[in-house]
């Protein structure tokens, strides 16, 4: 299913149609964290929703050296034995193994940002889509949080229907396209 692979000298995991970690997916949240003034911004904890082998993770750990609270929910067991393969330890965070819909119906504690990248190979997860997660992500952020959602949207229509939906919920919601293919929705 997985296959970690050297691309542009780094190590990254692909299935055969998507990069899970570390290629293209780095880049979009890089892009992504810049957008929203990540390093600037008063955060203290972070919730990321399909962790994967923890490339968001080095991002906040190595570009912006931040020790700050994160939290990862990672459906796939398989990653217990792919992100040692990728970083040395976690520090300051807790990584749950479980279904982040699940997880997002049972949290209790405020983040402020939230980052979700849920796919099944390159499908969007659609129940990220759902009224009732939009409703337990909101429920979720601090008072200035930030949701950053990564999609790969199959139509415009899709987009359009998903921006509007994430519109009746947050009071600002903003959408920038990355490698022509993702469609990144900013929310506060």
């Amino acid at each position: 299913m997985f296959d970690i692979t050297w691309e542009n000298g780094k190590k990254v995991l692909n299935t055969k149609d998507a990069n899970y970690s570390y290629g293209s997916l780095h880049t979009i949240f890089q892009r992504a964290l810049k957008e929203i003034k990540f390093g600037k911004r008063p955060i203290k904890k972070v919730l990321i929703l399909g962790f994967g082998a923890g490339s968001i993770y080095k991002i906040i750990r190595d570009e912006y050296r931040l020790d700050i609270d994160i939290v990862g929910v990672e459906k796939d067991p398989t990653y217990k034995e792919i992100i040692p393969l990728f970083l040395d330890n976690l520090t300051n965070c807790n990584l749950v193994y479980g279904d982040a819909i699940d997880f997002m119906e049972r949290n209790e504690v405020k983040y402020d940002l939230i980052l979700c990248d849920l796919f099944v190979n390159n499908e969007v997860l659609i129940q990220t889509m759902d009224f009732l997660f939009i409703r337990n992500v909101k429920k979720s952020l601090s008072a200035n949080g930030c949701y950053v959602h990564n999609t790969m949207m199959p139509s415009k229509t899709e987009e359009r229907d998903y921006f509007m939906a994430l519109e009746q919920t947050f009071n600002e919601v903003d959408l920038k396209v990355y490698q022509y293919i993702n469609s990144v929705f900013f929310c506060k």
